[in-house]
């Protein structure tokens, strides 16, 4: 019975085990593809270790959360990244005992192959002298580092400090008679955990080393291998060289660096490039180019450069060039190392790759560059904001005798070009403070046909450039100077955030400097409240859901202890009521009111307290604490009425829309159109198309709308005009009201509309003031006048050609470059929503869009089942509109697909996929870029026409919600986990002072069979 039971829990573990490596592999975030270890034994047993990590990414990332643990004490050398040939910074960050963050400059995409390298420095003999048959040996006891997850191939390359005579110079000629002599002594049980193990000779500064290749493949979570080797002593204090795996022309041990130097030169170029559309937003690249006097000898510049706290530059070695008397050499800049071995942020050495002699010049010119936003003053003054630039102090590790500085920006102005140039005029002035280091600047205006333009009739003329240039001599400072300038901002050139707005309308108030300009940013802002407003109130249930799951439990034991119901009161003040303007928790301003009750109540608590303290005053416990009757309402139960109709007959574009997917539902519109041979696709991102058959295009229906008057700007009486010219932005007033689609149809973004005379007016609004009717924009070609007429055209109505309104618009939208404009596609999905809301408005929302989530996964359940290929070929090509809608197609199909884009036959529904797509290899990155596109149209519309699309009847997207509950889990695990290795790490430590280490940590581990598991799969390293 014993051995049953026995037998029974084994079989049981082995199962738990398969079941575990399972999940592990099935849940990776990455694919480890290869670690790669080149180990270099240096004099006194201490190593260089260069090592690569090979991933392949299934999701996306800015770091590696943990990686060790390393052998300490230990200095980094330095870290990188590469991506398709292209470097990539990479920042070790240590999390305490040993482990670290590789945190990366960059976002990694799924699908895509990166390698993250780092050179270190072990600091601590791995060499362990030890004794053998009365030899002296010493023992190797280095490891190379766990991870979670599985590793398809371990390499390790290890340069021995054991010299072989020259002639041994292949790897096959070292055989055991070479090896005999040297003494070295294997592991057996080390030799035996690796796949291959050969000997092979490093030629270094005219000496042979001895090396060894070891390699294992398919290594399983957390897998540990322990490198064991016995070295004689006599070679300890000899070690190997070390190694360089960056830059050919330098050596590790070979850096150099004796005597000192001058900097005789200092220049800069600052080149400042306004943002189209928000000057506030600048990309500058700055030319550094410093003259360097050699007095001894070198190879390294040590703290050349230093980067000011907060300034963050790039590109330190993307521009760099250095040039040894005219003679170019490879150079690189890498962060300084301080002493104790730590990296000094902020703080740059140059390796050069040719050792400087006495009396050398040396020119080293590099680029730095910064996107910045300037700071803005809030305050309007004749519709322009002054922005304060500065460009920060680069420090140097001497003096320059002489610093030459340039700015250059093009002027978005039109300003004449002339030889005499009035320097309070311009809208770049050099601040006071500049003044400081440089007294004296010279200042020009340039014409050059680059850049940003504007017209002058029918002639393109480029906005002139200036050039502000100064010099100093012997400022005897460490740097090249700052220099800060002033810039005035067009209003009409910045994305004015609503905070700028009410600081603006707030200080020009206070200083009674007020223009319309001013009225516009109040109404906007009264806009923005008011639409948050509504926004609270529709999602009402959404946010006091979460202020429930935040305090509702504080406050429930709170209102507990003291006897008061302090949960209704604050968040039910009325009792459920659904819809309640004040207190209702579905329809109701609730949520932003819940703060203030927070807040009386918090108040209330505090003053009770303080007054219970002061109750034994008989008139403040008189007038407080005296017991009133209390009087109980009555409690009524109001019954609603709900349908349970379902819809049955939305097509898979309509449920796009109605699962909140708009940028699926163009997907298909595209597709379809495509598939039915009415479009051909000219290029994927962005989306061009051409139109086949423009014979079923038919031209919307116009009405002609009278306009009664002209304004500009705003609707005030002192603005009537008699015309709005090119350029103007003013109000139409119309002779009659608007039917309401034509009035919902301006309501939902810009509008071009078209006057009899050919006129052309991008409408913004539609407003009604006053039994007032009018439309709101800025006239784009031509004049309006009053009494002129406007034409707005309407969806036509489904042909025998099959074509629905929807479709007829997307065809009728396609510009004559193919493309279409992005301020269309809003319109182009209300129609698609106008003919789904026919159809679902007395329906159950949720219950129809659970019904039609279920189908989608059912079919896409169906698809993944299938057995083979051509049973899935044949499922997709009848139900593919349906798998596409499905969350995990772009990813789960790649293998299917890759087959179809191969299959000779092709053709099909394959036709559109083999448009989009450049070569099988590539169909998930082009499938990505092809929908990249669409969504850069859809999602970049701040939010609009999904507002107003989804407020019609709010389905909920059951995806979402099982993705936000998962990314809740993965707080919770992350939580866990650093908790938990902590204290982990600090057990394991305290128990690790002798020989009983594995006992004492599985006494430790009794509160439950996953401990061990758990814990060995937090103390390594992992994603």
């Amino acid at each position: 019975m014993n051995a049953q039971c026995t037998l029974g829990r084994r079989i049981a573990c082995i199962i738990a085990l398969i079941l575990l490596y399972a999940a592990v592999v099935l849940s990776a975030p990455v694919t480890i593809d290869e670690t790669k270890y080149h180990v270099t034994i240096l004099r006194e047993g201490q190593c260089e270790i260069l090592y690569e990590i090979t991933f392949t990414e299934l999701e996306s990332r800015d770091r590696i959360r943990t990686i060790g643990q390393f052998i300490e004490p230990m200095k980094f050398i330095e870290s990188y990244g590469t991506h398709r040939g292209k470097r990539f910074g990479v920042d070790m960050q240590s999390i305490g005992n040993g482990y670290y963050s590789a945190v990366f400059d960059i976002t990694t995409k799924t699908n895509e192959k990166y390698i993250v390298s780092m050179r270190y420095l072990v600091e601590r003999p791995v060499l362990d002298r030890t004794e053998f048959n009365n030899i002296t040996y010493g023992k190797l006891w280095w490891s190379p580092i766990q991870w979670s997850l599985p590793i398809g191939r371990q390499t390790v390359e290890m340069v021995l400090p054991i010299e072989i005579a020259a002639r041994y110079n292949r790897p096959e000629l070292i055989t055991n008679q070479v090896l005999g002599p040297t003494g070295l002594l294997e592991d057996g049980d080390t030799k035996k955990a690796y796949q291959r193990w050969i000997y092979y000779p490093t030629p270094w500064k005219g000496k042979n080393y001895l090396s060894l290749h070891a390699e294992k493949n398919n290594l399983s979570p957390n897998e540990k291998n322990t490198f064991n080797l016995y070295v004689p002593a006599r070679y300890l204090n000899i070690g190997a060289q070390g190694g360089d795996y960056t830059l050919d022309a330098v050596k590790a041990g070979d850096l150099l660096d004796e005597g000192d130097y001058s900097i005789e030169e200092a220049n800069a170029l600052i080149t400042v490039s306004f943002m189209p559309g928000n000057n506030q937003e600048i990309d500058e690249i700055s030319t550094v180019d410093l003259l360097i006097k050699e007095k001894g000898k070198r190879n390294i510049f040590r703290e050349l450069l230093r980067q000011s706290p907060g300034e963050v530059y790039s590109g330190w070695n993307e521009g760099l060039t250095v040039a040894i008397s005219g003679d170019g050499v490879p150079a690189k800049i890498r962060i300084s190392v301080s002493g104790d071995g730590r990296l000094n942020r902020g703080v740059y050495d140059l390796i050069i790759g040719k050792k400087t002699e006495k009396g050398d010049r040396v020119r080293v010119t590099l680029l730095l560059k910064r996107h910045i936003m300037l700071d803005v003053t809030p305050h309007l003054s004749e519709g322009r904001f002054r922005g304060e630039y500065r460009w920060p102090p680069l420090l140097l590790s001497q003096a320059p005798r002489e610093v030459n500085l340039v700015v250059s920006a093009q002027i978005q102005e039109k300003i004449a070009v002339t030889s005499a140039v009035d320097a309070s005029t311009l809208p770049v002035k050099v601040a006071a403070e500049s003044k400081k280091y440089y007294p004296h600047w010279n200042i020009r205006l340039k014409q050059e046909n680059a850049g940003n333009y504007y017209y002058q009739g029918a002639v393109k003329v480029n906005y002139p450039y200036l050039y502000l240039s100064s010099n100093t001599q012997n400022i005897k400072k460490r740097m090249i100077p700052p220099v800060s300038l002033t810039m005035d901002i067009d209003s009409s050139n910045m994305k004015l955030t609503n905070w700028l707005k009410l600081k603006t309308l707030v200080c020009d108030m206070a200083r009674l400097s007020l223009s319309l300009q001013h009225l516009s940013f109040l109404t906007s802002l009264l806009g923005f409240l008011l639409i948050c407003l509504l926004m609270v109130y529709f999602f009402n249930f959404f946010y006091l859901g979460v202020e429930i799951a935040v305090v509702g439990l504080p406050i429930y034991l709170i209102g507990r202890a003291a006897g008061v119901d302090f949960f209704s009161k604050i968040f039910l003040p009325k009792g459920k009521k659904k819809f309640s303007f004040t207190a209702g928790y579905v329809f109701s301003l609730n949520s932003v009111i819940v703060p203030l009750r927070l807040a009386y109540y918090l108040c209330s608590g505090v003053a009770y307290l303080l007054l219970k303290a002061a109750s034994l005053h008989p008139a403040i416990k008189t007038r407080f604490f005296e017991r009133k009757p209390e009087y109980i309402a009555p409690e009524i139960q109001i019954g609603t009425f709900k349908t349970s109709e379902t819809v049955d007959n939305l097509n898979p574009v309509e449920t796009a829309v109605f699962l909140n997917k708009p940028s699926k539902a163009v997907n298909l519109l595209v597709m379809d159109l495509f598939n039915r041979g009415y479009i051909d696709i000219l290029n994927r991102n962005p989306l061009q198309v051409k139109i086949l058959k423009k014979d079923v295009i038919r031209e919307p229906e116009q009405k002609l709308y009278k306009i009664n008057a002209v304004y500009k700007n705003t609707l005030e009486a002192n603005n009537l005009v008699t015309v709005m010219n090119e350029g103007m932005k003013g109000y139409m007033v119309l002779a009659d009201p608007l039917p309401e689609e034509e009035a919902d149809m301006l309501k939902e973004g810009p509008y071009e509309l078209a006057s009899q005379t050919g006129a052309r007016f991008m409408a913004d609004a539609y407003e009604v003031r006053d039994k007032i009717h009018a439309i709101s924009g800025t006239v784009t070609s031509g004049t309006f006048r009053a009494k002129d007429a406007v034409k707005l055209e309407t969806e036509v109505v489904d042909k025998a050609d099959g074509l629905k309104p929807y479709e007829m618009l997307f065809l009728k939208s396609i510009a004559r470059d193919g493309t279409l404009p992005k301020q269309l596609v809003p319109i182009v999905l209300k129609s698609i929503s106008r003919s789904l809301q026919g159809k679902v408005w007395k329906a159950d929302i949720d219950k129809t869009a659970q019904e039609y989530t279920r189908k989608i996964d059912r079919h896409w359940g169906d698809f993944e089942k299938e057995g083979d290929y051509t049973k899935q070929r044949r499922y997709f090509d009848t139900y593919h509109p349906w798998i596409i809608l499905h969350d995990s197609f772009e990813r789960g199909s790649s293998p299917f697909m890759g087959k179809a884009m191969r299959d000779s036959t092709g053709g099909g529904t394959m036709a559109f996929f083999e448009k989009i797509t450049d070569t099988a290899e590539t169909y998930a990155s082009s499938v990505q870029d092809f929908a990249d596109g669409i969504v850069e149209k859809v999602e970049g519309l701040s939010g609009k026409i999904v507002d107003r699309i989804e407020n019609l009847f709010t389905p909920p997207d059951l995806k979402a919600v099982e993705q936000a509950v998962a990314h809740a889990a993965e707080n919770v695990s992350t939580f866990s986990y650093d908790a938990c290795h902590s204290a982990c790490h600090s057990a394991c430590h305290s128990a690790c002072v002798h020989s009983a280490c594995h006992s004492a940590c599985h006494s430790a581990c009794v509160c439950h069979s996953a401990c061990h598991s758990a814990c060995h799969s937090a103390c390594v390293s992992s994603f």
